[in-house]
């Protein structure tokens, strides 16, 4: 389309120089190469505007997509914290359970003890 413009521009500037049955021929190239300037212009802001629509949807549907991923990242963060929530209270039940059986066996060391003690200080004392 770029050449036809140049020739049509280039026949009408040789054209100009041979008189008027040649003027009348430059400026029909003249307007021939206004009026493909003219549809090339149009075409060009036809695709400009196409290709903006494309762009404009491309973007759409990224961010509709990337609005999903972290719909689904809250949603696996909330699973996980969940989770996690579980296992420190399981955790820490299991904690108090052997602290209470420490706590008993502890007891139990401390009554033996008393008793051997006492049973020495009886002993001592007969």
């Amino acid at each position: 389309m770029k050449k036809s413009v140049l020739i049509a521009a280039m026949l009408a500037i040789s054209l100009s120089a041979c008189g008027n049955k040649e003027e009348s021929a430059a400026k029909e190239a003249a307007d021939a190469a206004l009026k493909s300037t003219k549809e090339a212009a149009e075409h060009a802001a036809e695709a400009t505007r196409k290709a903006g629509e494309a762009v404009s949807e491309s973007a759409k549907e990224a961010g509709e997509a990337a609005s999903e991923k972290a719909s689904e990242a809250k949603d696996a963060a909330a699973k996980a914290y969940e989770d996690s929530a579980e296992a420190a209270s399981k955790a820490a039940e299991a904690t108090s359970e052997r602290a209470a059986e420490a706590a008993d066996a502890a007891q139990e060391a401390a009554d033996k003890a008393a008793a051997a003690v006492k049973e020495a200080v009886d002993s001592a004392k007969q």
